[in-house]
């Protein structure tokens, strides 16, 4: 692969790791006032009337001795480029930092979202707002940051989604979190890759972050930490067993007592995989955009992160996992924002530099 279509924002130098970790979370509210449209990848955008549960940013910043980086996760269905670039600016104007810094913006995919993936006259000013919101949370997670570990296991999460193709299907499984806990082993922050949307709940007009926001309210009151839910691949998944053409679908309601029951379901999955992690200070930060594909990855600790905006089936995240079976590779995917009509097509030459990458940062 020629390296002249690579930025490295950090290169892989060879060092195991630095030798000291430290990370700190904040978060705020992002729900946009009651009036404005909500978007569904699924119904047509209808008039937010109430509030059912908070929309939230998330930021979780981590520092060792050479490097910095900030990942973001918000409660919306997608971004645009042009919110994600103006995002990007605002932080690094605003982080005096001596070390190199990464900056990576995750979104849940909750199907009940402010319309941020494209630009709206509505949502002009809201969207400059939100970006203040969001720098002004990574400036309170630099403040409280502490001495911390990182560590990250996959699990199998089954029975609570399909493909969409039909039944007897189940879809992918794969639940990776990890954990990030204070030296006396008490959660700091979780992040969390699963690949089902969060369109659950069908809303008459109420803003939710449906299983995604009650997954990481269930955490946070648990004392696991904050949390930040990364949408995987599932461009062809949906929840439960509501594939194409079953007449008899389990949860036909939609209403919030389903989103409890997969969000507490979830929770409890991933507070069993944060204690069978194997936590470690030494850590390796580092990043790499790929311009011709739009496509970051990201090293964190012994996680490894792919951002692809495009929308992808699950086959793309499958296939990475399949060559590279001894690392714990997340994968977020379509998070420029689509609708469930769309079509979507397999990208291959994503998937290939996606995994050279990987390699280069030493996945395996």
């Amino acid at each position: 692969m020629s390296r002249s279509k690579i930025k490295f924002i950090n290169e892989f130098d060879g060092v195991l790791s630095d030798p000291v970790f430290m990370a700190g979370v904040y978060q705020t509210v992002i729900t946009p006032p009651v009036g404005f449209k909500i978007f569904s990848p699924e119904f047509p955008e209808i008039m937010s009337t109430s509030v059912n549960d908070d929309l939230l940013a998330k930021v979780i910043t981590m520092s060792t001795l050479k490097s910095e980086l900030v990942l973001i996760g918000l409660d919306v269905w997608g971004i645009s480029d042009k919110f994600e670039h103006a995002l990007r600016v605002a932080i690094n104007n605003t982080v005096n930092s001596k070390k190199t810094l990464t900056i990576c913006v995750t979104v849940t995919g909750n199907g009940c979202s402010p319309v941020l993936h494209k630009v709206t006259p509505e949502y002009e000013t809201y969207s400059e707002y939100l970006i203040e919101q969001i720098v002004g949370c990574v400036k309170y997670s630099y403040t409280n940051m502490k001495p911390a570990s990182i560590g990250t296991k996959s699990i199998k999460f089954s029975n609570v989604s399909t493909f969409l193709d039909g039944p007897h299907m189940p879809g992918n499984p794969a639940l990776i979190v990890t954990a990030i806990n204070d030296v006396n082993n008490n959660g700091i922050a979780r992040i969390i890759n699963f690949s089902c949307p969060g369109n659950i709940y069908r809303s008459h007009g109420s803003w939710t972050a449906d299983y995604p926001g009650y997954t990481s309210w269930a955490l946070d009151s648990s004392n696991e930490g904050k949390t930040i839910f990364i949408q995987g691949s599932s461009a062809d998944i949906r929840p439960y067993d509501w594939w194409l053409g079953n007449e008899n679908p389990s949860h036909p309601r939609r209403d919030y007592s389903d989103v409890i029951a997969l969000g507490l379901l979830c929770a409890t999955q991933v507070t069993r995989a944060a204690s069978q992690t194997t936590q470690r200070r030494n850590v390796k930060l580092c990043s790499s955009i790929d311009y011709e594909t739009g496509i970051q990855i990201s090293r964190i600790g012994d996680m490894y992160l792919v951002s692809n905006p495009q929308q992808q089936n699950n086959r793309f995240a499958r296939h990475i996992r399949r060559d590279l079976p001894n690392s714990n590779v997340m994968v977020s995917t379509g998070f420029r924002g689509y609708t469930f009509n769309e079509k979507c097509r397999f990208d291959a030459k994503g998937r290939r530099r996606s995994i050279n990458l990987l390699k280069q940062f030493g996945a395996d």
